[in-house]
């Protein structure tokens, strides 16, 4: 289902269209012995721990609220293949400027230098964030 939304600014007048549900993805693509610790909240919900494994996608679904202001953030984190060395990350992973709300996927891949967010317009991966040590 798609909602048609009209606002009105002085004079002039914008159409946006939101999807029905938002779906928001984190692939782990670092290495086979690699764990991905992820924890996901926003204001209302907290998504709790999730762990994913080489080659898997953690997914989450939602519907953005009315005024566009919808924010998740996760907590990411994973060790190096000495054991000893722990990569962590904390960003925004969904919110309107993020994820366009034009688009109901928004897809992250974890790789050993960090994480890179695909650009739907560009048909891209695109580097984002580097990992905290």
């Amino acid at each position: 289902m798609i909602v048609a939304l009209l606002f009105e600014s002085s004079v002039v007048y914008s159409l946006i269209i939101i999807p029905d549900k938002q779906t928001v993805h984190l692939s782990n693509n670092i290495s086979s012995s690699t764990i991905l610790n992820v924890h996901c909240k926003s204001a209302d919900n907290d998504l709790g721990p999730q762990t994913v494994h080489f080659d898997q996608d953690y997914n989450f679904s939602f519907h953005a609220n009315i005024r566009l202001t919808t924010l998740f953030w996760c907590n990411v984190d994973w060790k190096g293949a000495t054991g000893n060395v722990r990569n962590s990350k904390a960003f925004d992973i969904y919110s309107t400027k993020i994820c366009w709300i034009k688009y109901s996927d928004c897809r992250w891949y974890a790789s050993t230098d960090g994480l890179y967010f695909f650009d739907n317009e560009k048909n891209a991966l695109l580097f984002k964030f580097g990992w905290d040590h």
